[in-house]
């Protein structure tokens, strides 16, 4: 089976996910499947953002990360729904 490269919002929504009942570091690497280096990057723009927050060494998912994750949902069923269409068209070219 070919893996396919994660884009950045799927790489988002899998630490939301995850940092929503509050998570450290080492397991937020571990779940969300990325290398430290990746995470910090991704954790430094999301609590710049204030998507996410860290408290008492646990990063949690703010209220405006909560909304972002909801948004992010939807896109990946309309993303899903559209690669599906789109496979569907190429079956019959």
């Amino acid at each position: 089976m070919e893996r396919k490269k994660r884009s950045s919002y799927d790489i988002i929504y899998d630490i939301l996910v995850t940092c929503k009942p509050g998570v450290k570091k080492t397991r937020l690497m571990y779940n969300a499947n990325l290398s430290f280096e990746v995470l910090k990057k991704y954790v430094d723009v999301l609590v710049e953002k204030q998507l996410i927050l860290k408290k008492d060494e646990k990063f949690f998912v703010t209220e405006k990360g909560m909304k972002f994750l909801d948004i992010l949902r939807t896109f990946r069923e309309k993303k899903k729904e559209l690669d599906e269409i789109s496979s569907k068209l190429k079956e019959l070219i």
